[in-house]
């Protein structure tokens, strides 16, 4: 299959940190959010991590480059561009972050959902969510949102991303709940075939 989201890109004038009337990011864009994020003290928190500090968190949802909402049923708001759990269920069942934006501060660039059907629930015509990755836990495939209107495209070579969870030779235990499972959702278990 053609690796078609990278070789129709478009290509943006002027500064890779322009500011954005929405937020779009390009492949491009996502590597310097990535690197200036980490600059600034984002992190690339892991699923055991997030669900060991379930009973610590309070607050603005956590300084992380993945938001893990795959196992919620999604409400995606296209006019400000923010996604939250239906009916904020806070974190009795399961442990996520369960609300937060893609803004230019945010340094957002991944979402689990647990399904395609909540991975088109960023679709839009308004050009909101653009650059977004998105991880169908239920196959393991991952998309960006791209184009106008905006859709999922279906990532092929996860090597250009330039995101190291995205990339097909990192092992992926962070996505793991106990050491030894076989049915992470990062890295190597991702599909690009």
């Amino acid at each position: 299959m053609h690796d078609f989201i990278h070789d129709t890109e478009r290509k943006i004038e002027g500064s890779l940190l322009r500011p954005f009337k929405n937020m779009i990011r390009s492949i491009r864009e996502a590597r310097v959010a990535y690197r200036n994020g980490r600059i600034n003290g984002a992190r690339f928190l892991s699923y055991r991590t997030i669900a060991n500090k379930k009973d610590s968190y309070s607050g603005e949802p956590y300084n992380s480059f993945l938001a893990y909402f795959h196992h919620h049923t999604l409400i995606v708001d296209c006019a400000t561009e923010s996604i939250s759990a239906a009916g904020d269920t806070g974190w009795d069942t399961p442990h996520e972050v369960v609300h937060t934006k893609y803004r230019t501060d945010s340094p957002l660039l991944t979402v689990t959902v647990k399904n395609y059907d909540e991975a088109q629930k960023f679709e839009n015509t308004q050009n909101k969510f653009v650059g977004l990755y998105i991880i169908d836990v239920s196959t393991n495939r991952v998309y960006r949102l791209a184009g106008n209107p905006v859709g999922l495209v279906r990532i092929q070579n996860g090597l250009k991303t330039g995101l190291p969870w995205l990339n097909p030779r990192y092992d992926g235990k962070t996505s793991m709940m106990q050491d030894g499972d076989t049915d992470g959702f990062l890295g190597k278990f991702l599909d690009y075939a």
